[in-house]
């Protein structure tokens, strides 16, 4: 049986992947880049912030766009108002978390200020008091497999007795080195069956669309 269930936070318990996919394509398009949902997915899910940021730059120098810095700035702007209008718990994660007997944690690439600040604003805090994982408080990011390492270390656990949940490659891959086992989850509207090929290529166990899928007294070692 597990003995320790680590979150990652975007797109897993709340739906800000979904929405910064959204907004970010529709931005794209106006600069006249157009990606499809699986480059979307492979190019800008799950990064760190200034890996994002570098990748749009590149994008739109790519077509000679000007004032980059200016436009980057306004458009992390514009999406933190759209993300903050629109946040939400991702379907049947809280039933999920008060279903959990054993550890859990939230381990995220994004900096504590803007994690803690999404979990409040939701609810979720109290369920992961003291055991909220940022890439400040960590160090590496993911993909590095030491921030998975790091958390079973933390819980005295084996990595093979972690189930970690992620939504994007990074996440994944950053868990499936540390030796963890890892649940895909994602949402139909968002991504192609193409793109679930790749979270099992990735190393994902399982590919699951809700957490009403994961049981975890199914899972033997």
């Amino acid at each position: 049986m597990f003995e320790l269930v680590a979150f990652d936070c975007d797109g897993v318990l709340v739906n800000t992947e979904q929405l910064s996919q959204e907004f970010e394509m529709l931005f794209l398009k106006y600069h006249g880049i157009y990606l499809s949902v699986d480059e979307y997915m492979e190019l800008l899910c799950g990064i760190p912030e200034n890996s994002w940021m570098l990748k749009i730059s590149e994008l739109l120098e790519e077509k000679k766009v000007d004032n980059i810095a200016n436009i980057l700035q306004g458009l992390k702007n514009d999406l933190d108002v759209y993300i903050d209008n629109n946040l939400r718990l991702t379907s049947d994660v809280l039933t999920f978390i008060q279903s959990i007997n054993i550890a859990k944690c939230v381990v995220s690439n994004s900096d504590s200020d803007r994690l803690t600040n999404i979990l409040d604003r939701v609810g979720l805090s109290a369920y992961f008091k003291g055991h909220i994982f940022s890439s400040q408080l960590l160090g590496p990011k993911k993909p590095d497999p030491e921030v998975y390492r790091q958390i079973c270390s933390n819980y005295n656990v084996i990595p093979q007795k972690c189930l970690v949940i992620e939504d994007s490659i990074p996440g994944i891959s950053s868990a499936v080195n540390a030796g963890c086992y890892v649940v895909a989850i994602v949402d139909n509207n968002y991504i192609t069956s193409e793109y679930k090929k790749r979270l099992y290529e990735a190393g994902a166990n399982e590919v699951v669309t809700s957490f009403s899928q994961i049981n975890l007294r199914n899972k033997r070692f």
